[in-house]
């Protein structure tokens, strides 16, 4: 089984929380690769950066460096002045085009992955999950380096509601509608987790599981502007026309639910400029991907079986629950 991993690399000023994550990011990688490489899984990892070209000297000689990105959020003529973020699209167009794998990965550049993670991945996908979603740990908060990794390892940290580490099918991503999404801001996952939902016919949210790691909690993204001038109304705008067209497209009654009510959540953000109270649109996807049709509320539909149920058994062998 083959992956080409992409992350999105920035050179930042050391009072950035990127200046430290980055580093503990790539070492991380690496070593997740080595493990999975030298383990009796038949798996080849290429670990991969896109990068804008003033951004190539923080990347490690260990990865495999794509063209760079050539366009960014800066281009907009509401947002000359913004930082320089990519676009989604671009990052996994570049993931699609680098190798010919038969999955792409893409994280957050401030995601750290656990030793285990592409062998754990491996094992899901074999079992039959085509599109895979997974959240973070939250560890503690503090100063560290890569030497820190096996402290950090070692810590359990908690569950967190992001969904920032995707692994798609690589042969989807032609057909995913990020048109305008760009990274750097929310809600990004919101974007690639309901193309991956309509794509898969085996998709899977693993949202406690000890595969990926951040540290802190900021959420830097929430203590801007929501106004209709700012990065997040304009993502959220992008979402939501992705989201409309997507759920127009959708024929399974019960990921149309999801999709609805993932709508109904960026419509509130553009209305009022606020997040909803509650996480509904989480929940319903939660759902979904538990096999849990029941709690989606589907009117004047019979119950579908739980087609996931062999997948969630196998979910609980694989980290040892159940």
């Amino acid at each position: 089984m083959t992956f080409t991993h992409i992350v999105n690399p920035v050179k930042v000023p050391d009072s950035s929380d990127l200046f430290m994550a980055q580093p503990i990011t790539f070492e991380s990688m690496r070593r997740a690769k080595d493990v999975a490489e030298k383990g009796d899984m038949d798996i080849s990892v290429r670990l991969a950066s896109c990068c804008f070209p003033e951004d190539e000297t923080i990347v490690p000689d260990y990865f495999e460096k794509t063209p760079n990105l050539t366009r960014s959020i800066q281009e907009h003529e509401a947002f000359s002045t913004a930082k320089k973020l990519p676009y989604i699209e671009d990052i996994l167009r570049l993931g699609y085009e680098h190798a010919n794998a038969d999955y792409v990965v893409f994280t957050n550049v401030d995601i750290s992955l656990y030793p285990h993670f592409y062998i754990s991945v491996a094992t899901l996908l074999q079992q039959g999950v085509d599109g895979l979603c997974i959240n973070r740990r939250t560890l503690p908060n503090g100063a560290f380096s890569p030497s820190d990794l096996p402290k950090l390892y070692a810590e359990k940290g908690v569950p967190h509601e992001g969904i920032d580490c995707f692994v798609i099918k690589r042969e989807q991503i032609p057909n995913m509608k990020l048109e305008g999404g760009i990274v750097g801001t929310g809600p990004v996952g919101l974007f690639i987790a309901h193309n991956l939902l309509q794509l898969s016919s085996h998709f899977q949210w693993i949202r406690e599981e000890r595969l990926t790691f951040h540290i802190g909690d900021d959420k830097n993204w929430l203590k801007g502007d929501m106004g209709k001038d700012s990065l997040l109304y304009y993502n959220y705008k992008a979402l939501e026309q992705n989201l409309a067209h997507i759920a127009q497209t959708e024929t399974d009654v019960h990921k149309s639910k999801v999709m609805e009510s993932a709508l109904a959540h960026a419509r509130h953000f553009l209305e009022h400029q606020n997040l909803e109270s509650g996480t509904k649109h989480r929940q319903k996807l939660a759902y979904f991907s538990d096999g849990d049709y029941d709690n989606l509320q589907v009117e004047n539909e019979p119950k579908a079986e739980k087609s996931s149920k062999g997948i969630k058994s196998s979910i609980k062998k694989i980290f040892g629950k159940g």
